[in-house]
């Protein structure tokens, strides 16, 4: 009797890209990380290839947000190009999106936002 899982599904993961988003929501990040990417072949080699060679079917994971600066920038950078930019890649990964919204924003700018990631 095999006490491993027959599926996986990760409930948190981040994908970011400093050398190509450090200069526009990931400026905090890129003060800590210069230069430093985590994308879709990376975790595919890191987590899904591994669970697939164990005969653990992977069902999709959670991107959590990155700390970002500006969450609707990384939605649509995660949507845009590790979603539609490279699905043979990135297909089924990607079930769904934890954005970050500032809550000490103005009350209008935060509900514009939230309206926008909903």
């Amino acid at each position: 009797m095999s006490l491993l899982p027959k599926e996986f599904l990760d409930a948190h993961h981040h994908f970011c890209d400093t050398s190509k988003n450090g200069t526009t929501f990931h400026k905090f990040l890129a003060k800590l990380l210069p230069d430093s990417s985590y994308l879709a072949d990376d975790y595919r080699r890191d987590v899904i290839n591994p669970l697939e060679e164990a005969g653990i079917k992977f069902q999709g994971s959670i991107h959590m947000e990155c700390l970002p600066d500006d969450g609707i920038n990384e939605v649509n950078w995660i949507t845009n190009s590790i979603i539609q930019d490279s699905p043979s890649n990135s297909r089924g990964i990607i079930k769904g999106i934890i954005a970050s919204c500032n809550l000490a924003q103005d009350i209008l700018i935060v509900e514009n936002e939230l309206q926008q990631l909903s």
